[in-house]
């Protein structure tokens, strides 16, 4: 589980690095890999504290599709 949660936040670091060497980082790129970045800590944080799944599993679901939005935003920016 770590491995994964190290895997996401790379792989979204990479996506913001990439699109920051690019030029296509603005405010709303930067919000939302923020917001996926504050997801990820509040996921961890409810699987410490609460032992329950739908809220940990809610917050990996906002946190994927946050995640989503950040590629989508550059794909359409470098392939549209």
């Amino acid at each position: 589980k770590v491995a994964y949660f190290y895997a996401t936040v790379n792989s979204s670091l990479l996506i913001f690095e990439t699109a920051a060497a690019t030029g296509g980082v603005d405010s709303t790129a930067s919000m939302i890999a923020w917001a996926y970045g504050g997801l990820r800590v509040l996921h961890s944080l409810v699987q410490i504290l609460i032992p329950k799944v739908i809220p940990r599993f809610a917050l990996f679901v906002l946190a994927s599709l946050t995640l989503m939005a950040l590629i989508g935003k550059e794909a359409l920016r470098v392939f549209g």
